[in-house]
């Protein structure tokens, strides 16, 4: 059953969604996200933010329920208007509810005080509220602080308010990964004050900032702790020294300007997860003179435009207990050798323990990430670390009888569908009534520029993604101790996609793990079998060849997927892709005697 109240309620069967107001509440998460960041059916995602954050007038949404259990209430609204001056040495709440099970949180409600002055080292908080199971936690509510500044800036001391309208998080963190806690999130809420004259008073407990006229700010330390902080677009932030993220805390950053002087740590404990966005733009520039420490939680980077400034870090990125790093690629146009989101490492970029960097390319036009560095450590042994770009190239079509995405899509879709192509043909499906063609192959064999293409379907969800495409540039050694894998994902109700690509470029190729780029197996429907999607291709390039894992060679590493089989009919497999190793000249020495 489904009961719900309010503008930013959702509803949903057993991972209900969580409720929104200044931000969107998070989605649940029973079920399994697939390729396309849609959840299965069963799950919702969180409700809409609305309302102003000048002046909230609205309490928080209430959370949906599932099989008649109770809602989460939404936070209440809190208005005061006072000629003279407001004192608070104690709290102001207006938090959202916290219940159990699956049911989503309840969002934050809204504060709007309006006084002539405000004084005080007391708390207001329209926090959303954590969420437990699968259920999204509630977005953050609404706080507006309205004042005289010129009244205010004659008060001594200034007041020292902790001001927080935190979204909230999951506390299921040791049944879900990150990527489920990821979505779960209820985004922040607002905080709006009329001036400077007292932000911020504490370290930032989280919520965006909304502020007239803010537009820059110049700090020697900045710590963020126990919720997500956002500041406006086109804003310029700079922290001297260290930028550091606690608990539950992160940053939030939009086609803006950020200079950290030393180091960004990102340390948290297991229970409230870290997490970090730096969303691009034409304006976006992000740099880090220091070192990037991941410890648990996630940090993700978005490309804007094509070859627009991306994300620089001055020496290491290190991914420790957890950590991952999410790299988004914006379009690029076809534009052979363009980056959609590029990073780039001084020194050392190292993944340990059950650690991942996951580059996505761009869904419908296959731009993709670029990643340089001095050196690049995936330093545990296994599959339990390393760089995963699988089912993150061209989206699966959606809608009945639609052919996939990219140069090597299916171009029929009907009953048991033909799947996509790229280091290898896609294979052929097969039904009572006719055949349904594999895509066809594309790209370069020793310097793949595109990811794998994605599969068309017939009736029902979608067809399978293509891989995406691994881009590693070093300076000196690569060293993949882990795995490196960029797969096609099996078409749930079409065609399946093909093999992705991994790229590398280095001095020394090292290490004892394994490099993939598979297409998907076909899937096998009553009328007939679908093709299995083409192999990818893996192109090393290097100086020394130290490599002493999992041989990478055709069919194994790139092979193409088996086609289904359905009703006495048999789809083609796809045909395996490629893999090429290329030599990188020693640098030579030059003597000039005059």
């Amino acid at each position: 059953g489904a009961l719900w109240f309010g503008q930013g309620a959702v509803s949903e069967a057993y991972g209900v969604g969580g409720s929104g107001y200044g931000g969107r509440g998070g989605a649940g998460v029973f079920g399994d996200l697939n390729a396309a960041d849609v959840y299965s059916p069963g799950d919702s995602l969180g409700g809409a933010p609305y309302g102003a954050a000048a002046g909230p007038i609205q309490a928080g949404s209430g959370s949906g329920r599932h099989q008649g259990m109770a809602c989460s209430f939404g936070g209440g609204l809190v208005r005061f208007e006072v000629t003279n001056a407001v004192t608070v040495n104690g709290v102001v709440t207006a938090n959202g509810e916290q219940e159990a099970d699956s049911r989503g949180g309840g969002a934050g409600g809204g504060i709007w005080i309006t006084a002539g002055t405000f004084q005080g080292a007391g708390a207001l908080s329209a926090a959303g509220a954590n969420s437990i199971g699968y259920g999204g936690a509630g977005g953050g509510g609404r706080l507006a602080l309205i004042y005289d500044t010129t009244a205010q800036a004659g008060v001594s001391p200034q007041p020292t308010f902790r001001l927080a309208a935190p979204g909230g998080f999951n506390l299921n963190n040791s049944a879900l990964d990150n990527e489920k806690l990821r979505r779960s999130r209820g985004e922040p809420g607002t905080i709006y004050l009329s001036d400077t004259a007292f932000f911020p008073a504490s370290p930032l407990q989280g919520g965006r900032i909304a502020i007239p006229g803010f537009t820059n700010w110049a700090v020697q330390n900045l710590t963020i702790s126990n919720g997500l902080a956002g500041f406006p677009t086109n804003f310029s932030l700079t922290v001297s020294n260290d930028l550091t993220v606690t608990g539950s805390g992160g940053l939030e950053i939009s086609n803006s300007a950020l200079r950290i002087g030393g180091n960004w740590i990102a340390d948290t404990n297991a229970t409230n997860a870290s997490c970090s966005f730096l969303l691009g733009g034409p304006a976006a520039s992000y740099t880090v003179d220091g070192s990037v420490l991941v410890n648990r939680g996630w940090l993700e980077f978005r490309g804007g435009d094509m070859n627009a400034n991306g994300f620089t870090v001055g020496r290491h990125i290190t991914l420790t207990n957890g950590g991952d790093f999410y790299v988004y690629a914006g379009a690029t146009n076809g534009t052979a050798g363009a980056h959609g989101a590029l990073v780039t490492a001084g020194g050392q970029i190292t993944v340990l323990t059950n650690c991942w960097v996951f580059p996505y390319c761009h869904p419908t036009n296959g731009g993709a990430p670029w990643i340089k560095a001095d050196e690049f450590i995936i330093a545990v042994a296994g599959t339990n670390a390393g760089v995963n770009a699988d089912f993150k190239g061209y989206r699966g079509s959606y809608g009945s009888y639609q052919p996939g995405l990219g140069p090597g899509a299916c171009l029929a879709a009907a009953y048991a569908v033909g799947a996509a192509g790229y280091g290898g043909r896609g294979g052929d499906g097969s039904y009572s009534s006719g055949w349904s063609a594999g895509g066809p192959t594309y790209g370069s064999s020793n310097m793949p520029a595109d990811p794998g293409s994605s599969s068309g379907q017939y009736q029902g969800t979608r067809g399978g993604n293509g891989g995406g495409l691994v881009r590693i540039q070093v300076n000196r050694n690569l060293i993949n101790d882990g795995l490196i894998t960029a797969n096609g994902e099996p078409g749930p109700s079409g065609g399946s996609g093909s093999g992705g690509a991994v790229y590398i470029r280095c001095k020394r190729f090292i290490g004892t793990g394994a490099i993939r780029a598979v297409g998907a197996d076909g899937r096998s429907n009553s009328p007939g079998g679908c093709g299995g999607g083409g192999g990818g291709r893996i192109a090393i390039w290097k100086t020394y060849n130290l490599w002493t894992g999992t041989p990478i060679v055709v069919p194994a590493s790139v092979n193409g997927g088996t086609g289904g089989t359905g009703g006495g009919y048999f789809g083609s497999n796809g045909v395996p892709g490629t893999v090429f190793f290329g030599d990188i000249p020693e640098g030579g020495t030059m003597f000039v005697v005059h």
